[in-house]
């Protein structure tokens, strides 16, 4: 008998002992398919990166429809343990940036979106003076409105990408930007349903845009392990296996080697945030066919 509940004991023991934990991340609502999974599967595989005690851990991603302040509280009240989103000074003073750029550059380069009958009209665009003369749409929510307003770019505001889309496509603007990350989904959309719209054939902005996983600042355990699962993974080379799997086509499918940058600067980075976008990713490791800026 004795025997019979040390062996229940030791068997329940190994169970907790090797348990899945779930972790919860916020995503925007209206995140891509394709960012959610890559999101998903980068974080889960730094939290079990280093598995010396056998605790394994799952990720549940859940959308919600908030801004970034909002999310930000969910996560400094632990009714989430993780977000990810732009770094920002105001951010990062409430909760642990893990300063890894998750996308390794390339949120901060973004194409143009325009109607293709105007696009000798951007032909003739050489610098960020001549653009800001046209009328951008940009998102009410996006982190990048704040930077465009800081910089005086004529815009209007639209509340979803697709009411973007709809004013863009009747001509209400001239041009409103997306991510390189984003040029493959971009294009599915208007090919359906916007048949007025084009990608711009020759502008790139670029603007330090890293973009981070952040936990609350009571959870210092977690952060420190996230990061140390990222470290890890990039120095086996999963992150890079990882990232290829969703984003290896981005530089062959905008032709970025052959575009011009237009560089605006970001004003609401931190220091060290802007020096960690500048520097992170060296050459040898960015997937793109430039130096960055």
């Amino acid at each position: 008998m004795l025997l019979h509940k040390l062996a229940v004991l030791l068997l329940t023991l190994f169970v907790a002992a090797n348990a899945v934990a779930e972790i919860t991340l916020t995503a925007a609502k209206g995140t891509s398919d394709d960012r959610k999974a890559y999101t998903n599967r980068l974080l889960t595989a730094a939290l079990n990166a280093n598995t010396a005690h056998n605790h394994f851990e799952s990720v549940k991603q859940v959308s919600v429809s908030y801004g970034y302040d909002a999310r930000a509280y969910l996560v400094s009240k632990g009714q989430a343990d993780v977000t990810y989103f732009p770094a920002e000074k105001k951010i990062e003073r409430h909760l642990i940036p893990i300063r890894v750029p998750l996308y390794k550059g390339l949120m901060g380069y973004r194409f143009l979106l325009i109607q293709a009958k105007d696009q000798t009209k951007f032909d003739s665009i050489s610098n960020l003076q001549q653009l800001k003369r046209l009328l951008k749409g940009t998102g009410t929510r996006w982190r990048m409105t704040q930077v465009y307003q800081y910089h005086n770019f004529a815009h209007v505001k639209a509340d979803t990408n697709h009411s973007l889309y709809k004013m863009l496509n009747v001509g209400r603007f001239d041009y409103t930007t997306r991510g390189v990350i984003e040029a493959s989904e971009t294009q599915r959309i208007i090919q359906k349903r916007f048949g007025n719209l084009a990608i711009e054939n020759n502008i790139l902005l670029y603007t330090e845009l890293p973009i981070y996983f952040f936990v609350g600042a009571d959870n210092p355990a977690l952060a420190k392990r996230i990061e140390s699962g990222l470290h890890s993974l990039i120095k086996t080379g999963k992150f890079d296996k990882i990232f290829a799997q969703f984003f290896a086509t981005v530089p062959t499918d905008l032709a970025l080697e052959t575009r011009r940058v237009l560089y605006v600067e970001n004003p609401f980075l931190s220091a060290e945030s802007k020096h960690n976008a500048q520097t992170f990713w060296q050459q040898s490791s960015s997937p793109l066919p430039f130096t960055l800026e």
